[in-house]
């Protein structure tokens, strides 16, 4: 049986038209030259992102049942790619997915009561961390198995072209789903069929703790990328500006029928893979990580161009830490669901 709103799938080769259209979109720059308010406002972001994650580290190091996937060193990246977003683009993301979730305005208490399983947390602490979902403010869900946030992205990408929308999609996953057939997959039909979408891979050199050329023959991902057709463009995560303008740039492609876009962020993971686990790096590997604090290069910028002072400073890190405590004590007051409840809250098949 033909499925009835199949997609038109573009002819090859492109028509003199066609090419035309591309080449005026690849050629074109659209990224706007930041505020102060807006560098400020990308900043507090990040700090609140850190703060967060600190905060439910040391609270699982005090015995408190938390797994997370630290996200710490890759603030950069879902700040500058969701401050460029509308509220109506969608976001899919994978295991890795505080700075995602928070970046496109989730609630910190939400979240801080999702992590303790209470039922005043996003999904009602069904969901944890790996499980989000939050359509209301575009987060589609996030996904604990590598790779398959992309054909999931990819799809919801086709129901915005369906619906002839001006929204995109954001992916965003790490170089390790590269490995995965499921990013092959979904690069091909974006490609085929020219889906509103901006995938970011996030390459931070590990799967886990295997080391990226362990596993790929190229650490780099967006050369293989290119032999889909698709435009790539490779940036530092550790530049929450240069970001934000790549993903400006990208957006104005994508919404101006361009097709689907690939950003590689390289950027360097401070801490271990997930909490409990031991971080086999090499110790100038970790100071490398350590001293390429995207928080602390933003800051010293800011403080260089007179933009932040040292009193600013401190009032945007004690209002992150005060906003944490506040999402921790939501989170304890909150309640667990019965068991009754969250079976009805569950499908079955």
């Amino acid at each position: 049986m033909a499925w009835k709103h199949s997609p038109v799938i573009p002819k090859t080769p492109l028509s003199v038209a066609q090419a035309a259209h591309q080449k005026s979109i690849k050629n074109a720059t659209h990224s706007t030259v930041p505020s102060q308010t807006l560098m400020l406002r990308l900043y507090r972001n990040m700090v609140r992102i850190r703060a967060f994650e600190t905060a439910v580290l040391e609270n699982a190091r005090r015995g408190a049942s938390l797994a997370i996937h630290p996200y710490t060193g890759e603030e950069a990246v879902s700040t500058g790619v969701c401050s460029a977003l509308r509220t109506q683009d969608k976001v899919v993301t994978n295991h890795r997915p505080f700075g995602h979730y928070i970046s496109k305005g989730g609630s910190m208490n939400g979240l801080m009561a999702e992590l303790y399983g209470k039922s005043n947390g996003v999904c009602k602490g069904l969901g944890g961390e790996m499980n989000l979902s939050e359509p209301r403010i575009g987060f589609l869900m996030s996904d604990m198995i590598v790779g398959a946030c992309i054909t999931i992205a990819t799809g919801a990408a086709l129901e915005e072209k369906m619906g002839k929308t001006k929204n995109a999609v954001v992916c965003f996953f790490g170089e390790a789903a590269s490995a995965n057939g499921a990013f092959h997959e979904g690069l091909m039909m974006a490609c085929l069929w020219g889906l509103p979408i901006l995938y970011v891979c996030e390459n931070n050199g590990y799967s886990t703790n295997t080391p990226a050329l362990e596993f790929l023959s190229n650490e780099i991902v967006a050369p293989r990328v290119a032999g889909y057709g698709m435009r790539t463009t490779v940036v530092d995560g550790t530049d929450v500006i240069g970001v934000r303008q790549r993903t400006e740039e990208a957006l104005w492609q994508i919404r101006n029928g361009g097709g689907p876009y690939f950003m590689e962020v390289m950027v360097k993971r401070i801490g271990p893979h997930k909490q409990e686990l031991v971080d086999s790096r090499l110790e100038d590997e970790r100071r490398l990580a350590r001293m390429r604090d995207p928080i602390i290069a933003f800051r010293a910028q800011l403080v260089e161009e007179k933009i932040l002072s040292d009193p600013e400073d401190a009032k945007i890190n004690a209002e992150a830490r005060k906003e944490v405590e506040g999402a921790i004590r939501f989170a304890e007051k909150g309640r667990r669901l019965t068991s009754a409840q969250a079976q009805r809250l569950v499908y079955s098949a």
